[in-house]
């Protein structure tokens, strides 16, 4: 328990770093996206190859990528059918469906793994499973719904392959199933460029929450209701 309480108390710093940054405009009013960009296409893929290439693949294909298909898929299906008795448009009753289900996997999934479960590895079922069949499959409904950006079958089916989480993953995944030693000069460097994943990451966060409007008002507001209540009690019951 200590060193749980610990790991959250870690991350709540790191945070509230964040946030008196965009509260005092420290990094200017670019700070929040070239942070987003370097944790997102640099230092997070990098993070995920190193730990998963050297990685045991059956945290990957166990019961927690079960947990987390189901889970999603529950509340998901459970929005989608109060959107239907409702009359939402499908545009957003799909958004309020990922709300629902879709779960913070990178700039607080990935810091909670590695500083609290002590192991970064652990989120990569849940990243996986969003990147490569969740938004696809949310994308596909956007576009067939009128609201998503128009594109063919196989630009969405290659979705993954354009997101620098899905690609460092898969990659350390292949790297590990084939027993493959990735020599230090080529490591070393991605490790340390790794490291900067988390506190990027949460600093970007708590930037974010300065200056972010109180939630729950708007034509939204009963959408945003439910889907806040099925991520923070119906989920967490059903995994």
């Amino acid at each position: 328990m200590e060193g749980v309480l610990s790991g959250f108390a870690v991350i709540a710093i790191v945070i509230a770093v964040g946030y008196g940054l965009g509260r005092r405009g420290t990094l200017g009013d670019q700070g929040i996206e070239v942070l987003t960009r370097l944790a997102f296409t640099v230092a997070g893929p990098a993070l995920l190859f190193t730990t998963l290439a050297k990685a045991d693949l059956s945290v990957l294909f166990s019961s927690r990528l079960l947990v987390t298909a189901l889970s999603t898929a529950a509340v998901a299906a459970f929005f989608a059918a109060i959107g239907v008795l409702r009359g939402w448009d499908a545009g957003r009753t799909t958004i309020g469906a990922l709300c629902s289900g879709y779960v913070n996997s990178g700039n607080l999934g990935i810091p909670i793994a590695a500083y609290v479960l002590g192991d970064a590895s652990l989120v990569a079922p849940v990243l996986l499973f969003q990147v490569v069949l969740v938004t696809p499959l949310a994308l596909t409904i956007l576009d067939l719904s009128g609201m998503g950006e128009k594109g063919g079958l196989w630009q969405r089916l290659l979705t993954p392959l354009r997101n620098p989480i899905a690609i460092g993953s898969l990659s350390g995944v292949v790297v590990s199933a084939a027993g493959w030693h990735v020599p230090g000069p080529v490591m070393n460097p991605l490790t340390l460029i790794g490291n900067m994943s988390v506190p990027a990451a949460l600093l970007t966060f708590g930037m974010s929450l300065h200056g972010s409007t109180a939630p729950g008002r708007g034509r939204d507001r009963q959408l945003v209701l439910l889907s806040v209540a099925l991520k923070s009690l119906g989920q967490p019951a059903v995994a």
